[in-house]
């Protein structure tokens, strides 16, 4: 299944995205902000065994940074 979502950006960002819609995919780097402890050993989603946490997605990880890749499906300007 594939999933849309939207990502919102501070106008004061907004002229470092001139042109980016000449991209198909973007690369989004975030922070799990919400996350208060860690653990080196996760059982990631639908799976049975417990897995170091750098060789999943799990959230739960020291140093809180996230990445993924999206497909770039339009670009709206918003009134602020």
């Amino acid at each position: 299944d594939e999933v849309e979502g939207e990502i919102e950006v501070f106008k004061k960002y907004e002229k470092g995205l001139k042109d980016i819609e000449g991209f198909s995919h973007l690369i989004i780097i975030y922070l799990f902000h919400k996350i208060e402890n860690y653990s080196l050993h996760v059982k990631p989603y639908l799976d049975k065994n417990l897995r170091g946490v750098f060789s999943t997605r799990h959230p739960k990880r020291p140093n809180r940074i996230g990445f993924t890749i999206v497909k770039l499906l339009e670009r709206r300007e918003f009134n602020y």
